[in-house]
């Protein structure tokens, strides 16, 4: 059942979007959590099984499972497997909370071109990955108003 999904769920990544093997099983399996297609708790199968399920690499498998795993989605737990999490990262905020709950084009009024550019785009609380996501600048702390 859950391969069937992570198979689904891939190929509709593939068609469209270019993306490599890893991140498309990562997005599905990622999708499968916060869909509760796999609950709190629930203990995923094995890297080989799972890569034999789904006919693909066991490092391909592996890299997407660490990488839920260095976000917090999943935990292992040694000599007994790789478990969803209890807490799994919630969807990212609106892009109108973010400033202290203002909406960034009433903060811009005073910032050169460069700084409403910068204070537009995506912030690190947006983020599925927040702390130390390279080429994002996090601007939620920096006082605009002043």
């Amino acid at each position: 059942m859950l391969s069937e999904f992570l198979l689904a769920e891939m190929n509709r990544l593939g068609t469209q979007d270019a993306l490599p093997l890893h991140r498309q099983l990562y997005e599905a399996l990622r999708r499968a959590m916060l869909d509760g297609k796999l609950g709190a708790g629930e203990r995923l199968p094995s890297s080989r099984d799972l890569a034999e399920d789904l006919s693909l690499s066991r490092n391909t498998v592996v890299a997407a499972i660490n990488q839920l795993s260095v976000e917090g989605y999943l935990a292992s737990r040694v000599g007994s497997g790789t478990y969803v999490n209890d807490n799994v990262p919630r969807a990212a905020p609106s892009r109108g909370a973010r400033h202290g709950g203002q909406p960034a084009t009433l903060q811009a009024g005073r910032l050169s071109t460069r700084g409403i550019a910068l204070s537009t785009t995506f912030c690190a609380t947006e983020l599925e990955v927040q702390p130390f996501t390279p080429g994002m600048v996090d601007f939620s702390a920096f006082p605009v108003a002043l």
